[in-house]
């Protein structure tokens, strides 16, 4: 293996620990992405070296999870504003929950530190004297595009369920492959995902969704959209085959995420109630529950199936924001509504857009309490003739409303 070209903070940091007696490597996810040949974006350091060692060796540490043998270290001299997490090397646990180790123990070797870790493909380890160190054939692994656990998968997994949604994601991002008997124990312990919280969860499906996944080996993982989307226990009575097959092609698509998610839970449920409640219970934001929710409106508005007036088009432009439409536009093949939108998005189609604001309603004669129907009116009369925005014109119709209203 050729030399691994370091930044100079993390050989900065390698060889400071080394100067004080310690052993020090970088870990995991920056040696695998190098094997890659890709640019790592984060150098995690493992070191023999303890906590409170480590506070000792370097001027600027933040004990972010000290307890969890992790101390971030800051080389203010040769890269300000850059943090580097570094961990004492760590021993295999009992994980009686499933989920965290009942104690944190250091161990006393990097190849300790490796053999509790996932997948082979992140058991790496990597020091410009020693080189790489690779215990359980990850940089073959990595050469065969084969995803495989460390050790027993089954043990491995049971241990920390989200390493089934880490093997997955590592999967489709990479376009790997899974090892047989590490697929067999992803299958066979899904349920134990119910002990990883929701905002775990939801962080890997959106890390999942937003790869392509090649159909065939869709077909191999598709079980863990089963779980999570409890696609086997489909209600809908009407060409549930269809639908399945549609929510299939829909997550195996490059789509964004958030059409993904849109797609998938409206052909899954037909009431809005249930697919609100979906999102908010697995921890999905406000803003991300607000454009899934309108990306499903947008899908089933069949009007939109039918005109792509330019009227229409600023009449969503005042019902919908318009990154909201630009998602929804962007992932259809009706090239011509989205140009249409582009269109239309400088035209007036807001109340704030209106040229005439409240306080002139008012002066009108319009109540206060009137005086919102009154702009919705106008803004219509706008939505339909952007050239109606003019004082002149807004005059009148607050006129003729006034005439329809008996004001």
């Amino acid at each position: 293996m050729n030399k691994i070209n370091l930044p100079k903070s993390v050989s900065y940091i390698l060889d400071k620990l080394n100067e004080n007696g310690y052993d020090a490597y970088i870990v995991g996810g920056c040696v695998r992405d190098y094997l890659l040949g890709l640019c790592p974006h984060d150098w995690d350091i493992t070191t023999s070296a303890t906590p409170s060692e480590i506070k000792k060796v370097f001027d600027h540490t933040i004990a972010t999870g000290e307890k969890f043998g992790t101390i971030t270290v800051s080389v203010h001299d040769i890269t300000p504003h850059e943090y580097f997490e570094v961990t004492t090397f760590r021993s295999e646990s009992t994980y009686s929950d499933g989920r965290r180790p009942d104690a944190v123990t250091f161990g006393k070797s990097v190849k300790e530190d490796l053999k509790r870790r996932d997948l082979t493909i992140n058991a790496l380890a990597y020091n410009e004297k020693e080189g790489l160190i690779d215990l359980f054939g990850g940089k073959n692994d990595i050469k065969n595009k084969i995803i495989r656990c460390v050790g027993n998968p089954d043990e491995r997994i049971k241990e920390d369920a989200l390493r089934i949604l880490r093997a997955i994601r590592f999967m489709v991002k990479f376009n790997f492959d899974i090892e047989e008997n590490t697929l067999t124990a992803l299958k066979n312990n899904v349920e134990l995902i119910a002990n990883v919280s929701k905002e775990r969860v939801r962080v890997e499906l959106i890390s999942i969704l937003e790869n392509k996944i090649e159909p065939q080996k869709y077909r191999k993982i598709k079980f863990i959209f089963n779980y999570l989307f409890k696609i086997k226990q489909l209600n809908r009575s009407e060409n549930k085959d269809e639908i399945k097959f549609l929510i299939e092609k829909t997550i195996w698509s490059d789509l964004n995420y958030k059409v993904k998610l849109s797609r998938v839970l409206g052909l899954l449920y037909s009431d809005t109630n249930d697919i609100q409640f979906w999102l908010t219970s697995n921890r999905y934001s406000n803003e991300e529950v607000s454009t899934i929710l309108n990306l499903i409106k947008l899908e089933r508005d069949k009007k939109l199936k039918q005109d792509y007036s330019a009227h229409y088009m600023r009449i969503l432009l005042s019902k919908y924001p318009y990154s909201d439409l630009e998602l929804y536009f962007s992932s259809t093949n009706g090239k011509y509504s989205y140009n249409n939108l582009l269109e239309n998005a400088k035209y007036p189609h807001s109340l704030k857009d209106l040229v005439i604001k409240g306080d002139d309603v008012l002066l009108c004669d319009i109540s206060d309490k009137q005086k919102g129907e009154c702009l919705k009116y106008l803004l219509e009369k706008v939505l339909l003739c952007p050239d109606f925005n003019n004082v002149s014109d807004l005059t009148t119709f607050i006129k003729e409303y006034k005439v329809i209203n008996n004001l």
